[in-house]
């Protein structure tokens, strides 16, 4: 494994017009969040109109879209082809920042009458007889609220690690409906200590959802093969299950319809048992992987992912 260099984007202090662009795009999150929540009405029925004004005026996402898009379907796919996949994705997000400020209206009843089905609940109860605790993996993929959600219902502690947002009114209305949902949030921000802080809580048979398919501020990160290419993937859900003794559990929350998620849970990875940190994290990374090729349309990703499109951004 190669451990991935720092980016160009992480040495240089952001630019006049970066800033600028992150200001619009807090705005608009914020303002699409806080509609979500009072006018769910409105926000459905212009998404189609706001796709595609975003999709034609931001460069930024329309260029990041189309570079993950094209290493998707590969090089024989038409321009036609990822533009289509490309405003797919697009709208996908656009419902993801709704989603948060509908469930801030939302119980905790009324936000799991959204899960369609369960599959491979067994595969979770097994590893949770370990008693050790699980490092719940997710990605940047459909619905991952619900599943947080569907996991306090079930877990006397979830913990969810996050990066915090620049956009302070949005991060708010996160905040407010994960305290009303009775989650903790562990943002990497604080250092340290926050890591040792979640190892003592798995230690105490919790759960810790993460992130598994980008690699946060103050995270390290491993180049591994991804789909024909390269992509960085943190090493945090590796090292956090390592040092706890727990096993990771993969899980996805797929929307399959309008307001209805299928939560996918895949077999866990103890990682002493697959043969140390490197083969754990390869094999998260190869699920990751699967999902990705089989569900497009549902990453969360607007900025290029691979390695080779970002040395050339």
């Amino acid at each position: 494994m190669t451990v991935a260099p720092s980016s160009v984007r992480e040495l240089h202090a952001p630019s006049l017009s970066h800033r600028v662009r992150d200001a619009a795009a807090g705005f608009w999150i914020w303002a699409l969040a806080t509609l979500a929540s009072r006018a769910p009405w409105l926000v459905n029925a212009v998404k189609p109109f706001f796709v595609r004004m975003a999709w034609w005026w931001s460069a930024s996402i329309r260029e990041g879209t189309l570079a993950n898009v094209r290493r998707i379907l590969g090089e024989d796919s038409t321009p036609a082809e990822r533009a289509r996949l490309g405003r797919a994705v697009l709208g996908q997000v656009y419902e993801f920042f709704a989603e948060v400020g509908r469930n801030c209206g939302r119980t905790r009843e009324e936000m799991l009458a959204e899960v369609e089905s369960v599959v491979g609940e067994e595969k979770l109860i097994q590893a949770r007889s370990t008693g050790r605790g699980a490092v719940i993996a997710v990605a940047h993929m459909g619905s991952y609220e619900v599943a947080a959600a569907a996991l306090t219902g079930r877990e006397r502690g979830v913990h969810v690690v996050f990066k915090r947002e620049p956009r302070g009114h949005y991060e708010k209305l996160r905040r407010q409906l994960h305290e009303r949902l009775g989650i903790h949030e562990a943002p990497v921000d604080e250092g340290l200590g926050v890591w040792f802080r979640l190892r003592d809580r798995l230690r105490n048979n919790e759960v810790v959802l993460i992130q598994s398919d980008r690699v946060m501020p103050g995270q390290k990160g491993v180049v591994l093969p991804f789909l024909g290419g390269h992509m960085e993937f943190p090493t945090g859900p590796v090292k956090l299950a390592l040092a706890a003794g727990s096993p990771i559990v993969p899980i996805f929350a797929l929307r399959v319809a309008r307001a209805k998620v299928r939560i996918m849970i895949e077999d866990s990875i103890d990682v002493e048992a697959c043969g140390g940190p490197g083969a754990a994290l390869s094999r998260l990374a190869s699920v990751v992987e699967r999902y990705v090729r089989e569900h497009p349309d549902q990453w969360l990703l607007v900025t290029p992912a691979w390695v080779e499109d970002q040395e050339r951004a």
